[in-house]
């Protein structure tokens, strides 16, 4: 996703991906955010979604459409390192 796209944008994208299918977004803020709380909330600003550099979130989309999506789940950039460590194969 490009740093100056709107949400807005990138739902008619989305419309056009086949659904039940499994799509990963990367980008920047505040597109990622301003995204996640259209899904969310219906408004850019109805859900307030701080992602750090590095973060992730999940998210079930029954429609590329407003308030069409149920978070799953969000880890920080910190919580993800951890669990790197903890599920790689060990070197012994």
């Amino acid at each position: 996703l490009v740093p100056s796209g709107a949400p807005a944008d990138v739902l008619r994208a989305l419309r056009t991906a086949a659904m039940g299918e499994h799509v990963m977004l990367v980008g920047h803020e505040p597109l990622l955010s301003e995204l996640a709380s259209l899904l969310l909330s219906g408004s850019i600003d109805g859900a307030r979604i701080a992602l750090k550099k590095g973060g992730c979130i999940a998210m079930t989309i029954r429609a590329p459409a407003p308030r069409s999506a149920v978070l799953d789940w969000a880890a920080t950039p910190r919580m993800l390192r951890r669990l790197g460590r903890t599920h790689s194969p060990s070197r012994g």
